[in-house]
């Protein structure tokens, strides 16, 4: 989980394409669309040791766009491109943080899993119009066939969130509309249950970024010591750096936070 090539290393902010403002809900977003391979961060990714990158648009947005596995040694996007690995959603204080953006924008939490809901439905009314043959595959509309594409699994949802409620809510709406998801984040969790239900439901954590600074209130639990839970739970999970919120060649730095865990087999 990163931005790389989307926030580049020696450009303001004003440069960033990781977030795409025109509307909150619009999945024909490609990540890969906006990466600029000439990021120096690539680079030194490699010299460190970090050979490939899943670049996601920014949790700006509930749904931000298709993310993309590519080569961090390549020279342009076409020889770095790899696949679609899923699309980039939100929950939780980014996506209603964002209202002055264009578009129908939640300013709630419950509102941007309502827009989330609308769009699943609205996908499900439209599956069984095509199977009653009351619709043409040709008269789809490009957003709902992608919500479609989500509920029969072409494409998991890649789930920004931090807390503890918010991964329930996300658990609401996969049990709802029968969707999979792989959670980004969960640094705010600080008990083991939540990480438990995820190893028990079979939900893969992308964990992190450690030692970034927790700037806003849906932060106040994350510390190192929350990695002891998500080992002891069992849930299968690896580390993102978000880059540049951790720079991707310090990733490896990370890692020390498990080595003094008290383990507990079974």
């Amino acid at each position: 989980h990163s931005h790389i090539g989307m926030d580049r290393a020696g450009e303001p902010m004003s440069e960033s394409e990781a977030n795409e403002r025109m509307d909150s809900i619009y999945p024909l977003v490609r990540a890969i669309d906006s990466i600029y391979m000439d990021d120096h961060a690539f680079t030194e990714s490699v010299e460190s040791g970090v050979l490939y990158s899943t670049v996601l648009p920014g949790s700006g947005n509930p749904i931000g766009g298709k993310a993309a596995l590519i080569r961090n040694f390549a020279g342009n996007t076409k020889d770095a491109f790899i696949k679609e690995i899923g699309i980039k959603a939100a929950l939780g204080y980014n996506p209603r943080s964002t209202v002055e953006w264009k578009g129908k924008r939640p300013s709630t939490r419950m509102g941007a899993v309502a827009l989330l809901r609308e769009n699943f439905i609205k996908a499900v009314k439209t599956k069984k119009l095509l199977d009653k043959k009351k619709k043409l595959t040709e008269e789809l509309e490009p957003l709902t066939e992608v919500f479609m594409d989500i509920i029969s699994g072409k494409y998991k949802l890649m789930i920004h969130l931090h807390k503890e409620d918010d991964l329930y809510n996300a658990m609401q709406l996969s049990n709802e509309f029968g969707f999979k998801f792989v959670v980004n984040h969960g640094l705010d969790i600080f008990n083991s249950k939540p990480f438990r239900d995820l190893k028990e439901m079979k939900i893969p954590l992308i964990y992190g970024p450690l030692d970034s600074h927790p700037y806003k209130v849906e932060l106040k639990h994350e510390t190192w010591r929350n990695c002891e839970n998500v080992m002891n739970s069992g849930v299968k999970f690896g580390m993102m750096s978000d880059h540049p919120v951790i720079l991707q060649r310090n990733m490896f730095y990370t890692m020390r936070h498990f080595s003094s865990i008290r383990y507990e087999q079974g």
